[in-house]
């Protein structure tokens, strides 16, 4: 017993040494939003703004987010595994897969609710300008539920972090 807790412990010293780092950023995307059949128009779109409170270690990310634009607000979580590190250590560039959830609403004369909880997937890019710096642009996918007439949501954002 005792062996096998040693070498679990020493299976999982890496990633309990893994540094990790914090960081905020702010972000922009345009969103793209399906429309459920019965509606007028069958999209709509909006660009937002907002900021971001995140943690990011060698193989993954973390951040919860706050967007606002015209129409639409959201309080959203972030996962993200950053890929290919691996097989060459911190590149420049690093592409990503994650997951999000999140909360949303939407100001529409419309709508009879207004707002409800979106998940999905998301993909993307970081670009390290330099240590402290990155820019990441991001493709996101969004279910929407409990928000009558939306179906999904598009999203390509485009975020600058500092690391503190």
């Amino acid at each position: 017993m005792k062996k096998a807790i040693s070498v679990l412990g020493m299976m999982l010293m890496p990633l309990m040494a893994e540094e990790i780092f914090s960081f905020v950023g702010i972000n922009t995307a345009y969103k793209d939003m399906r429309l459920s059949e019965t509606y007028q128009k069958s999209n709509t779109s909006e660009m937002t703004f907002g900021f971001t409170l995140g943690m990011q270690a060698l193989r993954w990310r973390t951040n919860i987010n706050l967007e606002h634009g015209s129409n639409y607000t959201s309080f959203g979580f972030n996962a993200d595994y950053i890929l290919l590190d691996s097989m060459f250590g911190t590149p420049k560039i690093r592409p990503y897969l994650g997951i999000n959830t999140g909360y949303m609403t939407y100001d529409d004369e419309r709508l009879e609710d207004t707002d409800g909880l979106y998940y999905g997937g998301n993909a993307g890019l970081i670009f390290y300008a330099n240590d402290m710096v990155d820019i990441d642009i991001g493709y996101h996918y969004d279910k929407i539920s409990q928000l009558d007439g939306f179906d999904t949501m598009q999203s390509v954002t485009l975020s600058v972090h500092y690391f503190y």
